[in-house]
């Protein structure tokens, strides 16, 4: 009797060592799922996980990253301007107000709704402004790449957050988050934004100047 609660124990202890080595892989494996981009010619590297996907486009100097999950719910990043030329603005903060202003003027006065004023503060070395502002669904296309939620409804408002990121050598970009209706995929966008870097070299730099 007391060799089989042995072989028992012996049993139950090298299961529960293997469910902990299994659950220890999976853990591994799920903070493993994120991917590194970068890219020397914009000037910038990130972190995404897989589930996201990513557009460069050269022509106008853009970034989209999106996701969509099984219920359809989607969130999308857009990053815009070539982090390498030097910013015309005297910080991130007047980038934002001009980008305000433009909004204003895109989508009419009486349909953008400023949540958060432009507020600069430093953030791992960067000169970060945020400012958020609303849009009527109702305002956008059911399908423009800018509406998360696919509907137009005047009680439905799609959350655009805005960022302005720059470093000690005026390189700076500005980033749109477009949030939806899953926490969990405005959690991952937060989260690649918090991620991004600027990689301009003193080289790059120069080269914009001279130009």
């Amino acid at each position: 009797m007391r060799l089989l609660q042995n072989q028992f124990s012996i049993r139950y202890s090298l299961l529960m060592t293997l469910l902990l080595m299994l659950f220890a892989s999976w853990g591994c494996s799920s903070a493993s799922e994120d991917t590194v981009y970068t890219n020397p010619d914009f000037g910038i590297r990130l972190e995404k996980p897989e589930n996201w996907s990513l557009v460069f486009t050269e022509r106008n100097g853009s970034i989209v990253l999106e996701t969509e999950n099984e219920e359809k719910e989607s969130a999308r990043i857009g990053i815009y301007g070539f982090a390498c030329v030097p910013s015309q603005y005297e910080n991130s903060k007047n980038v934002l107000e001009a980008e305000l202003e433009r909004s204003n003027a895109a989508y009419d006065l009486e349909s953008v709704t400023i949540i958060q004023e432009p507020i600069q503060e430093q953030i791992n070395g960067y000169q970060v402004a945020t400012a958020i502002i609303s849009l009527p669904t109702i305002a956008l296309q059911e399908n423009s790449s800018i509406n998360q939620f696919g509907l137009q409804d005047p009680d439905v408002d799609q959350i655009i957050e805005m960022i302005a990121i720059r470093d000690n050598e005026n390189n700076s970009i500005i980033v749109y988050a477009y949030q939806g209706r899953s926490d969990k995929l405005n959690t991952e966008a937060e989260k690649i934004i918090d991620s991004i870097e600027l990689t301009c070299t003193t080289d790059q730099y120069l080269n914009f100047v001279q130009k």
